[in-house]
């Protein structure tokens, strides 16, 4: 009980500073596992494939708007 009161009244004087560095760490590993998994390709095929689907779309509203206009 009295190593686990010293080691959260040590940890108190300091925690901020460690916190972040620890917070920093962490992301950082996160964002290596994304990287590493190919998270980043995934969602570039997502967003590409959302383009495309916007861009039909828009190509068949101009030309039901051409055709009504005829």
């Amino acid at each position: 009980m009295e190593l686990i009161f010293l080691a959260s009244a040590a940890g108190e004087a300091a925690s901020p500073i460690y916190a972040t560095f620890w917070a920093t760490i962490g992301l950082i590993v996160f964002l290596g596992i994304c990287i590493y998994a190919g998270v980043h390709k995934t969602m570039a095929k997502g967003l590409d494939s959302r383009a495309e689907k916007i861009r039909n779309e828009l190509d068949e509203a101009r030309q039901l708007r051409e055709e009504a206009q005829v």
